[in-house]
């Protein structure tokens, strides 16, 4: 009997193959051929999965997009208004091992963006899905009553995104100075004035 193969979770494999590369080599140095040494296979194999580079590039920047909107569905479907919000924001920021690797490369592909109209799309896509679940998280947070009703969801969804994303940038290049608790206390510090 032939063994089933599961294409789905191989590509996702190779795209965390992608992402061990850009960790220790950066993203300049991202080839088709390196993800197969890394993975282990030859050029060819993984081609037979991602005809090109930019292929792989594009399935590993959705494949970091897709994880992060799966942590964002499981605070969707938690019955607590009152921390929808916190709950949703600390899935954006890099409190634990995964989200900090998913935000290195989370980075990486949005400087290859800016130069690829293809990323570009993909990056705007996740990130609009990315501020709309959060948007939400919000206004169950002001219909709870522990964010202020007179703020406007979006608004505040954009606000911590941004400061998010800085924090991220400072726990990636500031490791000593930002620690994780930090993190979170400075985060949670600005979410608490939103009452």
């Amino acid at each position: 009997m032939v063994a089933r193969v599961d294409h789905d979770y191989r590509r996702q494999q190779l795209a965390q193959a992608v992402w061990r590369v850009i960790g220790s080599h950066g993203v300049e140095a991202l080839t088709v051929r390196r993800v197969a040494q890394e993975f282990g296979w030859t050029s060819g194999a993984v081609q037979y999965y991602f005809p090109s580079r930019n292929a792989l590039l594009q399935y590993a920047f959705e494949l970091v997009q897709r994880r992060t909107l799966d942590r964002l569905a499981t605070v969707a479907d938690t019955p607590s208004d009152e921390r929808a919000a916190r709950m949703a924001f600390h899935q954006i920021l890099p409190v634990d091992d995964e989200i900090r690797a998913e935000a290195e490369v989370w980075f990486s592909f949005l400087g290859l963006a800016l130069g690829d109209a293809e990323l570009r799309q993909v990056g705007q896509r996740g990130q609009r899905t990315v501020l709309d679940a959060i948007a939400s998280a919000v206004a169950r947070g002001q219909r709870a009553g522990v964010i202020s009703a007179d703020l406007d969801a979006r608004t505040i969804a954009i606000e911590g995104i941004a400061l998010a994303d800085g924090l991220c940038v400072n726990a990636m290049y500031r490791p000593v100075d930002l620690e994780r608790p930090t993190i979170v206390a400075i985060f949670d510090r600005w979410l608490d004035g939103l009452r």
